[in-house]
């Protein structure tokens, strides 16, 4: 078996929206290194062959993602989105 991942990581870029898209949500959730680890830790259970993030920060690509999954044995990439953003998708 095959597993393809793809996941919305939520760019920071989007946070000022969050509670009025999101009001079922714990304020606290919305600060990344709650909100980061707790995607990690989701997209980690399902032991995916390859992973797909989309509105992934930059900031938060270099900071996080890629150590994170790099130490679990991945290689990953950061592709911006052509916009004022900052954010984009990785695999």
């Amino acid at each position: 078996v095959f597993r393809v991942i793809s996941y919305n990581a939520l760019a920071d870029a989007y946070r000022h929206c969050w509670p009025e898209t999101f009001p079922y949500c714990d304020p606290g959730a919305f600060d990344p290194k709650v909100r980061l680890q707790l995607c990690k830790s989701e997209i980690a259970a399902y032991h995916g062959d390859v992973i797909c993030l989309q509105e992934v920060d930059a900031q938060w690509f270099s900071d996080f993602w890629a150590p994170q999954f790099q130490a679990d044995g991945y290689s990953m990439h950061h592709t911006p989105k052509v916009s004022e953003s900052n954010e984009g998708c990785a695999i």
